[in-house]
């Protein structure tokens, strides 16, 4: 296994490409929101010509992505955002040249984070894109997120097969937990208040001395409590670049809320999820994937993946994105 590389999103979505279109045995994706749109076609093209070569393509995405439970939740989003027909479309020819296209959770007008599944890989052969946030549609590559890409054929054929169990009943999903090179992987499972990451995240954040804190949202519960009494980096989103008029009102309020000082000041919506904690010993371990460290999700059985990691050059390139937030720019169409 080689030490992961860190894709930013425009870099994430053309390595991607590239390892589809070479691809000769197996291809996963795995995502909250996969839509067909101008930044992901091209991915839709080389997942059919995939599967019309006899690679084993499957798909397992959340009915999130159709915005039904979005719009009856909160109102109309303002966002261009065409997953209705094109993605139904879309997904129809992958069936038909022979993948595996599953879409899981149900719209549920009284509780949207009921049954979802937030976590997020691609897989190709033995190439492993995982423990960023990134969503496979316009909106989501155009934030500031990554993927952690690695050459690793134990953890993709792992990964494949949780998404093999996740397609087949996700409301029953019982969770994964495995040790890699890299570190320790964590899968929640879809039980309601069960979360191995939150309780990881609390338990690293109660010994930390210092702590560099990354995601959309503000942390609640007892993680910001904690939090709120350590010194360390802070950065989530203003309402300022929220999507929707709720969702910068949820920021905002969580703003007044949480009383951290935060350092994020850019123009462009922050998906990214991780944190870094500094430890006692000097030593640094950090927790990167799909889960925001917010209860709400947790509460009620949101399937999310992570990584708990050490090593030195993944925790180097998590700082480094950090510093460079700022610095972000959209592949050219």
């Amino acid at each position: 296994m080689t030490t992961p590389e860190l894709l930013p999103n425009p870099d994430y979505i053309v390595d991607l490409c590239e390892s589809v279109s070479t691809a000769k045995t197996q291809i996963g994706v795995t995502a909250l929101n996969f839509a067909s749109d101008n930044l992901t076609r091209e991915l839709f093209a080389q997942l059919e010509q995939a599967s019309a070569r006899e690679v084993e393509v499957s798909v397992v995405a959340d009915s999130h992505i159709f915005l039904e439970l979005a719009n009856r939740a909160f109102g109309h989003i303002p966002l261009h955002h065409p997953s209705g027909d094109e993605t139904r479309a879309a997904y129809s020819r992958l069936r038909k040249a022979g993948a595996s296209v599953s879409v899981v959770g149900q719209t549920n007008r009284l509780n949207p984070y009921r049954g979802r599944t937030h976590a997020k890989w691609s897989v190709a052969d033995d190439t492993v894109y995982a423990f960023g946030g990134a969503n496979l549609y316009a909106y989501g590559l155009s934030s500031r997120d990554f993927m952690l890409k690695y050459s690793d054929p134990k953890l993709a054929y792992s990964l494949l097969e949780q998404q093999k169990l996740i397609a087949h009943d996700h409301v029953r999903y019982p969770g994964h937990q495995e040790t890699i090179p890299d570190g320790i992987v964590m899968l929640d499972s879809a039980i309601p208040g069960d979360s191995p990451i939150q309780r990881r995240v609390q338990e690293l954040a109660s010994d930390c001395e210092y702590f560099l804190y990354v995601s959309q949202y503000y942390p609640k519960g007892t993680l910001k409590n904690i939090l709120r009494s350590k010194p360390g980096e802070f950065y989530a989103n203003t309402g300022i670049v929220a999507p929707t008029r709720a969702n910068k009102f949820l920021l905002n309020w969580d703003r007044q809320m949480s009383h951290i000082s935060n350092q994020y000041s850019g123009d462009q919506y922050l998906h990214a999820k991780y944190i870094i904690f500094t430890l006692p010993d000097g030593t640094q371990t950090a927790i990167t994937g799909s889960h925001n460290f917010n209860p709400t999700g947790v509460r009620y059985g949101t399937i999310e993946s992570a990584i708990e990691t050490s090593e030195p050059s993944t925790i180097a390139q998590l700082t480094e994105f950090a510093e460079h937030l700022s610095d972000f720019s959209l592949p050219q169409k």
